[in-house]
């Protein structure tokens, strides 16, 4: 999030965020970032993003939101503490450093695995999935058939 593109996007977030109250939040942040907006959501990964499909549930595409940004967050903390080690290693090198850096890995570890819930069908038909699956079950798919 550094180019100021998404600064507007940012902004606008946190603008309809803090306006709460009723209302659709996609229509709130474009009314703020509508170029910004309309440039994201042209894009064919975030198109098909579970949390910005039409029939996508609001609480769960916030969910989404807040992880992203604890990952972007988690992974700006560990190059800023990187260079910190680097700007200590000319000193002496003691067990905090090598603390510090290993607490930063793992802050952006927790941040990398997904805090939703694995069972969440993200969209999917689960009911078509099953029966699909075993049709080609039933149809042995794998055996080489004679003609």
């Amino acid at each position: 999030m550094r180019d100021p593109g998404h600064d507007r996007l940012r902004h606008a977030l946190l603008l309809a965020a803090h306006d709460g109250g009723a209302g659709d939040l996609k229509e709130k942040v474009a009314a703020t970032a509508g170029p910004e907006l309309e440039k994201l959501m042209s894009l064919a990964h975030v198109q098909i993003a579970p949390p910005v499909r039409p029939s996508s549930d609001s609480e769960f595409a916030t969910m989404c939101l807040a992880e992203e940004l604890a990952k972007l967050e988690a992974r700006r903390g560990v190059v800023a503490e990187i260079a910190e080690a680097m700007e200590d290693l000319s000193g002496l090198v003691d067990e905090g450093l090598t603390w510090r850096l290993g607490q930063a890995a793992e802050a952006r570890n927790r941040a990398g695995r997904s805090k939703l819930d694995d069972d969440s069908d993200m969209g999917e038909d689960r009911g078509a999935l099953s029966a699909g699956l075993q049709r080609l079950i039933d149809a042995a798919v794998w055996e080489k058939k004679k003609h």
